[in-house]
């Protein structure tokens, strides 16, 4: 009875766990709105017309990447339903980039802020986690881009993407000194698609 009542808590504590998790990377209204209908994914260049917004991600993998020592997990809500992104679903995009198909979001009227979350799995064994927030308003389609890498203290650019933040990797994570996860995003209204660059 008292291993019975053990296996009880644990459980609870599972469940418990798994929806804090789906409330921090969901946090926000209209979140969990409608189920998905239809496709909600697509390798085009251009997601398709019906969508009011959209995202894809390009991010590092042992799997491809001799010098990584990690395997990377994107977990996001796209308004209908939890997403978990590995190498898997990455592609090579014509365009060149390695990256994951579009996938469709569901924004509020007033836009909706969810939590992006990266998990780098190192070769030790340990994780880097970073919860990168995201405001995604309607008529916008977004890049988010994660790397690991060291910054220059002197680099700008034009056309910066908005919003990059870093985060320390664990310490056990075979990298470069000064290396961090950096994470950003930019974005555009469906009038820049095929826009000169």
């Amino acid at each position: 009875m008292h291993n019975l009542n053990r296996l009880s808590q644990r459980l609870v504590k599972a469940i418990v766990a798994s929806l804090v998790g789906g409330v921090l990377v969901c946090a926000a209204p209209g979140c969990s709105a409608l189920g998905p209908t239809g496709s909600d994914l697509s390798t085009a260049f251009e997601p398709p017309r019906s969508w009011k917004a959209a995202v894809f991600f390009v991010f590092p993998d042992s799997t491809f990447l001799p010098d990584a020592d990690y395997a990377t997990t994107v977990e996001f809500h796209d308004g209908a339903q939890q997403r978990v992104l590995t190498a898997r679903d990455l592609f090579d995009a014509p365009t060149g980039e390695r990256r994951t198909p579009w996938y469709r979001l569901r924004p509020a009227r007033n836009g909706t802020t969810s939590v992006v979350r990266v998990t780098l799995q190192h070769a030790s064994g340990e994780r880097t986690t970073a919860d990168y927030p995201l405001t995604i308003l309607p008529d916008e389609y977004v890049t988010v881009l994660a790397r690991v890498y060291t910054r220059d203290p002197s680099e700008w650019y034009i056309s910066m993407p908005q919003h990059r933040k870093s985060f320390p990797l664990h310490p056990s994570a075979r990298a470069r000194p000064g290396d961090s996860l950096w994470i950003e995003h930019a974005g555009r209204n469906r009038e820049c698609f095929g826009c000169p660059r």
